[in-house]
């Protein structure tokens, strides 16, 4: 969790871009859109807390990891009836 709204809004446009910026690497025979998306966000994360970690020189973070991949396969197999995607004005259409 993040504690500053701030850095919340700036690790959000963080994911986003990477997934903008890298469409092309997903690949939908490794999973769905949903499992890469928290899977971005899971590593934009773990980014965050060592580098607030060094910065404040805390002590080492256990992560559940057995946690994280029980939510990351929950969001993997949900039936997603339609999927969002937006073009490049930012509107936002419905594929697939």
């Amino acid at each position: 969790m993040v504690e500053k709204p701030g850095v919340a809004e700036e690790m959000t446009q963080d994911v986003f871009m990477t997934l903008w910026n890298r469409g092309s690497s997903y690949k939908n025979e490794r999973g769905s859109f949903t499992a890469w998306l928290l899977s971005v966000t899971h590593n934009r994360s773990i980014d965050e807390l060592r580098e607030s970690r060094r910065q404040a020189k805390l002590p080492t973070v256990e992560i559940d990891e057995a946690a994280i991949v029980a939510i990351l396969h929950a969001f993997a197999n949900l039936e997603v009836k339609g999927t969002y995607a937006f073009d490049r004005r930012g509107r936002r259409t419905l594929g697939g």
